[in-house]
């Protein structure tokens, strides 16, 4: 504010610090707080996002405090990752992060797809047309929902 007040500040996080009181903080300071959350049960959660040790009720808790303010963003896949089936779009996965959804009330939320090459082979890319019917579900709750 001091060189810029006109500025506006964006970050995308995995929201996985958001748990910790100053990041919390730091991240309701932010203009555009993009925060992920890919899915609605800490199994998935865990499958997607292998390599994180934050217990997925904290980082749920958090999001739902930091509530309207926040633009959550999701990628939804399907297929599988070492034998594991992955897939964030059955009814009941998906009606799990709506739920979350529901409660944090963000002021947007971003629906996108695998963009890149992954590690693993077995992941499928979704089209625009098969995520607009999951955009519809969090359209009907009055969130603004983009795809991607």
């Amino acid at each position: 504010d001091e060189y810029c007040k006109q500025a506006k500040t964006t970050i995308l996080t995995n929201s996985t610090q958001i748990i910790r009181d100053d990041v919390f903080k730091a991240l309701n300071l932010i203009d555009t707080p993009l925060l992920k959350l890919d899915a609605g049960t800490e199994e998935m959660y865990n499958r997607i996002n292998k390599s994180v040790n934050i217990p997925f009720a904290q980082i749920k808790e958090s999001l739902i405090r930091f509530g309207h303010k926040a633009i959550i963003q999701t990628m939804l896949l399907k297929g599988e990752d070492e034998g594991k089936v992955i897939d964030n779009t059955t009814e009941e996965e998906f009606n799990a992060w709506l739920s979350i959804v529901k409660q944090v009330m963000p002021r947007e939320v971003m629906l996108y797809t695998i963009d890149r090459a992954t590690p693993d082979k077995n992941l499928i890319k979704l089209s625009l047309s098969e995520l607009e019917p999951y955009a519809n579900k969090v359209r009907s709750l009055g969130i603004e929902t983009k795809t991607y």
